[in-house]
Formats: structure tokens, sequence, C-alpha cells
């Protein structure tokens, strides 16, 4: 059994957004509703005996192991300062808290695994189901629904043979119990005899091939009881949180009360688990964006950038000021050495620009041709490793040109766009920018109505949530960073943050996407909003577009991983969105009602002959 890892892409954008599935990769913006993170610690399990003929089901945890541990993952691996692991990128249909930036899209088909959490996982939700691979030491919290059972009283579940009961405890815990008949775990126990012999070395045997009962003499009886109850609890510990749809948020706190030594074995696993909400007035809300309305300056605006782009440039005889290209002649140095890239002849500049360094913008300005500038100053932070640097400027001004805007005319429209006339291109502006705000404007709504869904939730946030949901931002901005050279700390420096009010901002987003994520529950079991079959199809078959791959492969590759679940799981959170962004009434700075529905297409010769008449 392996994991894959699931990126959710909304409906409607291109653009990732989290679908809370084990490995959901998050952006980090550190936007009040934008969680963010690169993925959840899943290991990979080989799944496979040591005899080709032995292959009983509880051997499925003896040669368990964390891709880190071999430095093996193979192509499309995560940079990180040790190593990380690389996954299939999966899309799921929700729409819903944020807008980001495109995510890390690995190679398909290779799987994940690190133990160290250095590769992408989900932003606001922690799975329920634990990536339980090596110890309880290393057992991380995953989710399983968007609906999760309260636990209640001592209800036992069979599990053919295990059986399991949950008792719920104060502090949102609940303490699940676990029976093991010792029929079954003994076969446990021979998987780790088994493992136990491919892996020591006697001479006279083959590796793999040592009696059991040689291996009890030298090593004692007990050794391999140990190492099944090491290697197999957390493979049971999973299943029957599985099997009581228990959503747990944190590693579980241990006890073995029976079977250490023979017989039955039987645990209590002390976990916490997400909160259920219950929130009221959700389907009235009320929320206040700016006006899409495009106004004539803004158009203005656009055409008069149009008009930028064809100017030409015409000599002048007047001193320089912004906007004006000088002509010069430029050397850069250090000691008299001369450096690349600040060296250059008849080299056009716009005053006003700031492209080489501050200080040659203010000694350009009021100079005419004919004058020499010297000056000194240290290059901005885009020089790289010699940023801070000073350097010594030698300038000669050699010429002066002023930029020439084309006037708007017919002829001139005519000439540098699809249309024939000044109206038809305002009409294009316009409509064209009322498009662009009227998106936005929808996507601002969309915040302020989950925003105002969240402010709902009166729940205590476990700080489980909040603390994973910090480590993912920061797991995120780290390996983003990463990709372009720089650190966190060399990040801090050039945004001018100082380290506590940026973890304090981390905290307060993270703990707004949690809150967030938890009203999206809520509405979803209040509204009983499922994921359609049609839905699910749909969502798998935009995946495999994306992926390049066949929807059967993809549905089989997700019912393997028991992730067809957290699909249909996130589409409801999708359309519980959807809901309450419906149901609300939005306005404008005037408490105004805004109709956010797109424009309608129209050519722009049809409406600019119909604004006469109006």
């Amino acid at each position: 059994m392996r994991h894959l890892e699931v990126v959710a892409v909304g409906v409607g954008d291109d653009r990732p957004v989290p679908d809370r599935i084990t490995g959901v990769e998050r952006p980090e913006d550190l936007a009040s509703f934008v969680p963010g993170g690169v993925a959840a610690p899943v290991d990979f399990v080989p799944a496979r005996a040591a005899d080709a003929e032995v292959r009983e089901a509880a051997e499925r945890v003896r040669d368990r192991r964390l891709l880190d541990e071999d430095h093996d993952e193979g192509s499309g691996a995560v940079a990180d300062p040790n190593d990380g692991g690389a996954g299939l990128v999966v899309a799921a249909p929700v729409h819903d808290v944020h807008v980001g930036v495109a995510p890390v899209e690995l190679d398909a088909g290779v799987d994940v695994g690190d133990g160290e959490g250095d590769v992408g996982e989900p932003a606001v939700d922690r799975p329920g189901i634990p990536a339980h691979r090596q110890s309880f030491a290393r057992v991380c919290a995953s989710r399983r629904s968007a609906e999760p059972r309260e636990a209640a009283g001592t209800v036992a579940v069979p599990m053919a043979p295990v059986s399991t009961s949950v008792e719920t405890l104060d502090g949102n815990k609940v303490r699940l119990h676990v029976a093991i008949p010792a029929s079954d775990f003994d076969k446990a126990v021979d998987a780790a005899f088994r493992k136990l012999a491919s892996d020591v070395k006697i001479p006279g045997f083959r590796p793999g091939k040592v009696p059991r009962e040689l291996l009890e003499a030298r090593f004692g009886p007990d050794v391999a009881r140990r190492e099944a109850l090491q290697e197999a609890l957390p493979g049971y510990y999973a299943d029957a949180v599985d099997a009581e749809h228990l959503d747990a948020i944190a590693p579980p706190d241990i006890d073995i009360t029976s079977g250490e030594d023979e017989g039955d074995v039987e645990f209590d696993a002390v976990v916490e688990i997400r909160p259920v909400a219950t929130i009221t007035g959700y389907d009235a809300l009320r929320v206040e964006v700016s006006s899409p309305e495009v106004t004539d300056e803004a158009i203005d605006a656009q055409i008069d950038a149009l008009r930028n782009r064809f100017a030409d440039l015409a000599e002048s005889a007047a001193p320089l000021s912004d906007g004006d290209y000088a002509e010069i002649d430029i050397k850069g140095y250090v000691h008299d050495e001369a450096i690349d890239g600040l060296t250059a002849t008849d080299f056009l500049y716009e005053v006003g620009s700031g492209m080489v360094v501050p200080k040659l913008d203010e000694e350009l300005r009021g100079k005419r041709p004919g004058e020499i500038l010297k000056f000194n100053d240290r290059l901005p932070e885009r020089f790289g490793d010699r940023a801070g640097e000073e350097v010594a400027f030698q300038v000669l001004v050699k010429d002066v040109k002023r930029k020439v805007l084309p006037e708007v005319t017919d002829d001139w429209v005519s000439e540098v766009s699809e249309f024939d006339t000044v109206d038809e291109l305002r009409v294009d502006v316009r409509r064209r920018l009322e498009l662009v705000s009227t998106v936005q404007t929808q996507m601002a709504a969309r915040d302020k109505v989950l925003e105002a869904a969240a402010e709902l939730v009166d729940v205590d946030l476990p700080d489980a949530l909040v603390h994973q949901e910090m480590e993912r931002r920061l797991h995120d901005l780290a390996h983003r960073l990463e990709g372009q050279g720089a650190t966190i700390e060399q990040y801090l420096a050039a945004t001018g943050q100082e380290q506590e009010a940026f973890v304090a901002a981390v905290r307060q987003g993270a703990t707004a996407g949690v809150r967030a994520d938890l009203a999206l529950r809520a509405v979803v079991a209040q509204e009983g909003i499922t994921a359609t079959q049609d839905g699910l199809d749909a969502e798998i078959a935009r995946l495999a577009e994306r992926m390049e791959e066949k929807p059967a492969k993809v549905r089989r590759d997700l019912d393997r991983r028991g992730l067809l679940e957290a699909v249909r799981s996130d589409i409801a959170r999708g359309k519980a969105l959807q809901l309450l962004v419906d149901r609300a009434t939005v306005v404008d700075e005037q408490g105004k009602p805004l109709d956010l529905s797109l424009p309608e297409e129209q050519s722009p010769k049809e409406e600019s002959e119909q604004e006469p008449q109006a």
C-alpha cells in the first residue's frame, strides 16, 4: 500500500486551492484565509513478504520504512535540508477559501514518504487517519470525512477478528480501545521473526532461512514480539480509527494494557479529535465589498498605457525629468575594478525607473547633455550576493530624449488595435475592466462570506490544529524561498519584518483558516450536503486530463489509497461555500446590493452603436 498526494483545483479556477486530503499543497501568502503547507509526512510501505509463498495480511507491516531512511526517492524528489519525497498531484474540486499561486507539481506516479514533514500537507484540515508507518512517536493525525461522528459511550465495532470501542473524554479527546486476539497477533510475530531472519547473518544459513528456534535461542523469545508490537500496532490503530470514523487531529497517547508478553494484545489510544461545530445564521449573511464599477478614469489610464507602448522618442533640450530618457555612458566600479552589468555605453535609461541604483535617478534629474556625474551608492537586494556593496559610479550624459505620446484618433486606433474607432476601443476596454473587476469582487465577496461564517463558530480551537496549520505555512514558505535560493531569515530582512510580528501573523492566519474550515464542515453537516456520482466522475475526468492519465487509472489509484471518500468530502465543502455565497447579501460601501453576475458577451461595435441611443 502506498499513499498519494492530492492537490485541489478550484471550480472555474486554474489555481490550486486546498482540498483537505493527505498531502494537499496549499499556497502561502499569509493572507488571513490562505493557509499554507507543502505536504503531509506519508511513508512508503512495500507490502511484500520475505518468502514469495507467504503473504499473510499481518505481513504488510513487516517491512515498513520511510523513504528518507534510504535517500532513494528517485525522480521528482523535493529538495529540503535533509531529504524529501515526491508525490502524485491529484486535483479535487473545491474552490473554497482562498486564491493562491501555482503549487509545486511533482512527478506523477512517484509516491511520497518523508518522516520529517518536509513534503507538503493540507492547510486547514489535518487528515483523520494517521500516517502511522514507523512508531507511535511518528504517528501523524489525518482526516477521513467532512462530517465526523462524535464518539458516544463505548460502542464496540467488530473488525474480524480485532474489536474496538470508544469512550468520550474531556477536552475534545476520546479513548480508543483495541483488542487483538492472540491468533491474529501471532501472524505479526511470525512476520517479525522472518524480518529478523533476513537481517541477521548466521553461518550455514542463507538470508531469510534461519530457523525460528535458532533465532529465539540467540536473541531471546521476546525479541520478535517486541518488534511486532512496535511495527504492527500503528496499523491496528489506524484500522481502528478508520472503523470508528474518528477524525483524529494529533498523535495518540498509547498505553498497552495487555499482551506485552503473551496472549491477546489490548491497548488504549487517547487521541484528540476535531471539534464539531453547529452554527446558526449562516443562511442570511451580509457582507460589504468595494463596488466593481469601472470609471472613465480607469478607462483613460488603460488607453494611456497603450499610448505609452506606441510612443516615440524625440530630441529635447530641456533638463531631464522623470519619464525622460537619457542616453548615457555608465561605469560602476569597486577599487578601480569595473563591475559587469554596471558598465555600458550608449545606454538608454528612463529617469525615475530605478532600474540601476536609486541615486542614479537623483543625480540625473535636472541634468543636460555633456554633464558628468560622479557618486557612490549601495547595490539593492536584486543584485544578490553583491547586495549592499558600495559601488562608485561615473556617468556621462550624452543625449536627452522625451517621450511623445500619439494622439488618440480613429486612425491611430485602427493602426494599433482590431477596432476602427475610439468609441469601439473604449467599449472594449470597459468590458474587459468590468469583467476583471467583477471577478475580483466575486472573490472578495467569497472571502468575506467565509470570514463571516467563521465568526459564527463558537467552539474552542484545538492548539493541535492551529500549530499544524502554522507548520504547514512555514514549511511552504521555506520551500518556495529555497527554490529562489533564499531563506526565511533573508525574506524577513528583505520585507523589513520582525520575527515576532511575522510569527504572530502566521498564527493569526492559521487560526482564521481553521475556524473557517470548521464553519464549512458545519454547513455540510447541517444542510446534508453530499457529492453526487456525476460530480465525482467529472472531477476524476478533470484530474485525469491534467495528469495525462486515463480516468479509470486515476480512480483505481484513489480507491486503492482510500481517497475517493476524501474527494467526495471536498466536493461537499465546495458546495457548502457556494451555498453560503448564493444566500448572502453583498453590498457596496453605500449599502447598495450588488449584482455580481458576469457581464454578457457583446461585441464592442454593437455596444458602441447602442450608446448614442441611450
